[in-house]
C-alpha cells in the first residue's frame, strides 16, 4: 500500500513539474507600452478580379461566366468518366 501511495505522489509531482515547465517556456503576451501616433495610409479600393480554379470562376456571377463554368464542369465530368472507364477496363483484365 505504501508503494502505491509513493508512486502516485511521484506521478503527480512529475505532472505538476511538467506543467510548470511548459507554462514557464511559453512567451508572455504583453500589451504595447506606447501608442503610435503615425497615420496609416489606405490604398484606394480595387474591384476584385475574377479568379478561376480549374476553369471555374469563383467570383464572376454573370450569365456568360455561369455558361463557361458549366462547360468547364462538363469537361471535367467527361474526363472523370474516361478515367473511370480506364480503371474499370484495367480491373476487369486482372
Amino acid at each position: 500500500m505504501q508503494s502505491k501511495i509513493v508512486l502516485w505522489v511521484i506521478i503527480l509531482l512529475v505532472i505538476v513539474l511538467g506543467a510548470w515547465w511548459y507554462f514557464a517556456q511559453t512567451p508572455k503576451v504583453t500589451a504595447p507600452t506606447s501608442v503610435s501616433t503615425q497615420t496609416e495610409q489606405t490604398a484606394a479600393p480595387v474591384a476584385p478580379q475574377p479568379t478561376t480554379v480549374n476553369g471555374i470562376s469563383t467570383t464572376d456571377t454573370s450569365d456568360a461566366a455561369i455558361s463557361q463554368d458549366t462547360a468547364a464542369v462538363d469537361a471535367q465530368m467527361s474526363s472523370l468518366n474516361s478515367d473511370n472507364t480506364s480503371v474499370d477496363s484495367g480491373m476487369s483484365t486482372q
